[in-house]
């Protein structure tokens, strides 16, 4: 559906069958774990100074993501998709594997992101604006031809391959 849905605590999709939120927003503003089971998003937004986990799982968003600057993130081994239009905005918070898929364009925020898994930039349009990518871990880089404004490699134990398809920095 449309609409913000705020939650103030878990936001489990693995009991739902259908599930349609073609506009909407999903804010999460308390402490809390999203399972959203294959599941698209639209509009996802953290806020308040809970902890939000992501379950160890792929989360697919078509539209934004916002991660609040309060909020402490818990990201395990998860994997972040974003395969519409809409823009990633961290406010300093890591994310763990980050991919783009799709029709549509992904935008960086202009800041720094940190990803401590694989990014991988898919078919969809990329912008990286002025924003800097930090990886900081064993991570492969996955380019799909696209261009990234600042990459910092970070950490003593960090190696990061650029894999099947060429990054310009």
């Amino acid at each position: 559906g449309s609409g913000t849905w705020t939650v103030g605590g878990d936001f489990n999709l693995s009991l739902v069958g259908t599930f349609s939120n073609t506009s909407g927003t999903i804010v999460m503003n308390e402490t809390g774990t999203l399972t959203s089971n294959g599941k698209t998003i639209n509009n996802f937004t953290t806020s308040g100074t809970g902890t939000i986990t992501l379950a160890n799982a792929t989360h697919t968003f078509s539209g934004n993501v916002t991660l609040g600057a309060s909020t402490t993130m818990a990201v395990g081994s998860s994997t972040v998709v974003m395969n519409g239009t809409g823009t990633l905005t961290t406010n300093g918070k890591a994310l763990n594997h980050f991919t783009t898929s799709g029709g549509g364009t992904i935008t960086l925020a202009n800041a720094t992101h940190s990803f401590s898994g694989n990014i991988t930039l898919g078919s969809t349009g990329f912008n990286a604006g002025t924003s800097t990518v930090v990886m900081t871990g064993t991570a492969n880089l996955i380019g799909g031809a696209k261009t990234l404004n600042n990459l910092t490699i970070d950490g003593t134990n960090s190696t990061v391959t650029v894999a099947s398809s060429s990054v310009t920095v």
